[in-house]
Order: structure tokens, then C-alpha cells, then sequence
């Protein structure tokens, strides 16, 4: 019997979000695996932002193509108009061939008509932190006038990130994200106004977890997959699980 077969009940939509969307089972960070996921009983949708040159916020992991996308360049050397016909699907599969890098402001418009809660995965490339918290800023506003956004996170595991965005936008909802919970969480907690805290479920002890609950913030794992291992964080209070396998927490349907 394998772990999946262990009983165990399932989880709630609003304790189970889809990791780059439907990670496990279409390319990460691509339209296709956001509209699965948007198809399923989560209630949030995580998803990576990176910065081109030109100050475009994009939805793709690295710092430069290679894994996910043909070719060596770097995000940092690129403008909006060099990524248009870059493939972001073949690497997991012919079938999702032709899968664009999407944008942002694209994506936030898609998960808003699915009432699913984007979380912002903020990656800081090369200390570009203050351009990105602006850029950032800037679509989230637009967004947020043209299709009412109220509910969404941005984490990062740049702190000077995480500051620059406090400084450019006050309200904004802040998230760390890091490994293993660090000795100062609290203390920077009260200093930003974080609203959550997320980490590597390998990381993470169900102490943390009723601890950092106990500071009145949201508590989450990433990249859990495995339901069994995660139960004794979910028993101590955790928010939700960050998953490449959403569909693996969720009751099936019917």
C-alpha cells in the first residue's frame, strides 16, 4: 500500500494551494497548469515573479532560461517584447508545446474570475529589489482598480524585497518565506507587518506552527506532496499546504 492509500481526511480548499499551479501535472508557471489548478477546489494559487530589464513583471522561476525554456539568457538582459515566443511547455511534455510565459497582471485577471487568492512568489534576482517593488506596485494597482483585487500575498525570500515593498506600498500583504523558521521571525514580524510566514515543510516542526499561529499570523509549507507527512502540521494548526499535487489533499469530486 502505498503512502497515498493511508487513510486520512481531506483537506479543506481554503488549506490546500496549488504550487506554480498545477505543477505536478502541467509546466509550472505556465497558463495551462494556472487554469488547472483554477479548476480545482484550492483556495490559492502560488506562482513565481521575475523582473526583465525593462521592469516587466513575468511568471517564471529563474534567473535565466535553460530549465524551463531553451537558451541561456538572462531575465535581467530581456524586454517584454524578447520573451513572445519563448516556449515555456516542451520541457514537460510535446503536448504543451507552444505554452507562453505569461504576465502578471494576466494571470492576477484569470485567478480574480476564479475567486482563487494568488500568492506572489517574489524572486530577486541580482539586487533588484526597490525597481521590483515598484513594478510590482504599480501592476497591483492597475489590477486592483480593474477587477477589484482585495485578496492576495506577496512573499519573497529577499528581505530587502520585503522592505522595499513595505516602503512603495504600504498595505501591502507581506509573506517570508524562508527554510527552517529563523530565530528572528518575530521581531522582524512586528517591524514589517507580516501576515504570514511560509516554509519548507522538512523544515518545520508542529511547535513552529503553534507558535507562529500563536503570533496571530498565517502559517504555511511548501512543496508538500505527500498528505501523510504533512498531517501532524495540519493537526497543530497549519493554514494551508503549498503542493505540486493539489488534487492529492482534495476530496475527489462526486
Amino acid at each position: 500500500m502505498s503512502d497515498y492509500d493511508n487513510p486520512m481526511p481531506y483537506l479543506r480548499s481554503e488549506q490546500v494551494c496549488a504550487h506554480r499551479g498545477a505543477s505536478g501535472t502541467a509546466p509550472e508557471n505556465t497558463m495551462i497548469a494556472l487554469e488547472k489548478a483554477c479548476g480545482m477546489a484550492v483556495g490559492s494559487i502560488e506562482f513565481d515573479i521575475s523582473m526583465l530589464g525593462d521592469g516587466s513583471p513575468v511568471i517564471h522561476h529563474d534567473a535565466q532560461f535553460g530549465r524551463t525554456v531553451r537558451g541561456s539568457d538572462r531575465l535581467q538582459d530581456l524586454v517584454l517584447g524578447d520573451i513572445t515566443g519563448c516556449d515555456a511547455g516542451a520541457w514537460f511534455g510535446d503536448e504543451f508545446a507552444g505554452q507562453t510565459i505569461p504576465l502578471l497582471q494576466d494571470v492576477l485577471v484569470l485567478l480574480g474570475r476564479h475567486a482563487k487568492m494568488p500568492i506572489l512568489d517574489v524572486k530577486i534576482h541580482h539586487g533588484e529589489h526597490l525597481a521590483f517593488a515598484k513594478s510590482l506596485a504599480e501592476t497591483l494597482n492597475k489590477v486592483i482598480v480593474q477587477i477589484g483585487l482585495d485578496d492576495y500575498l506577496i512573499s519573497s525570500f529577499s528581505r530587502p524585497f520585503l522592505e522595499s515593498m513595505r516602503a512603495v506600498m504600504a498595505d501591502a500583504p507581506l509573506v517570508l518565506l524562508d527554510e527552517a523558521l529563523p530565530s528572528d521571525w518575530a521581531d522582524y514580524s512586528d517591524k514589517l507587518g507580516l501576515q504570514a510566514i511560509h516554509l519548507d515543510y522538512r523544515r518545520i516542526t508542529p511547535d513552529d506552527v503553534r507558535a507562529v499561529k500563536a503570533a496571530r499570523l498565517d502559517c504555511r509549507v511548501y512543496t508538500a506532496n505527500d498528505p501523510v507527512v504533512v498531517q501532524p502540521l495540519i493537526e497543530a494548526g497549519l493554514t494551508s499546504v503549498i503542493s505540486d499535487f493539489p488534487e492529492r489533499f482534495l476530496a475527489p469530486k462526486g
